[in-house]
């Protein structure tokens, strides 16, 4: 976009951001322009061309103040949050994994053993008792 500072120092449109609301420590270019371009897609607003821009940093501007609350989350923010909410769940599914191979391995395989021995018996009974209802329904 160099036609925003044309015949003008490159640190016109950094105050011009600062005054602005925005913190480059919070903001990237990408996220910034796509947090303006999507204000402007849902709001209807059309962008005029560069050339018939009589300010383009002044326009740049009002489309900023417009689009973003510069004491809100950016999205670099929100992926950084969602991230650290995932690495915190990744975290906990990880030391209940642990605690369950644990428990798993605490565990008597002969008495895991009768007790699947139990389970497939009863299983086996309660399917041969549906069989006997249902032939006796026939």
């Amino acid at each position: 976009m160099p036609w925003l500072v044309r015949n003008r120092h490159i640190g016109v449109l950094c105050d011009a951001l600062t005054r602005a609301g925005i913190d480059p420590s919070r903001w990237t270019v990408a996220a910034l322009l796509d947090t303006m371009n999507r204000h402007n897609a849902e709001n209807g607003v059309t962008v005029a061309a560069s050339t018939e821009q009589h300010d383009p940093i002044g326009y740049l501007v009002w489309t900023i103040r417009s689009a973003i609350d510069p004491t809100g989350e950016t999205p670099t923010e929100s992926a950084a949050r969602r991230r650290d909410q995932l690495r915190v769940e990744a975290e906990k599914w990880r030391a209940e994994a642990i605690e369950l191979r644990a428990r798993i391995a605490r565990d008597d395989p002969a008495e895991v053993a009768a007790i699947i021995e139990t389970m497939r018996a009863e299983a086996q009974r309660a399917s041969d008792r549906m069989r006997r209802r249902s032939s006796e329904n026939r």
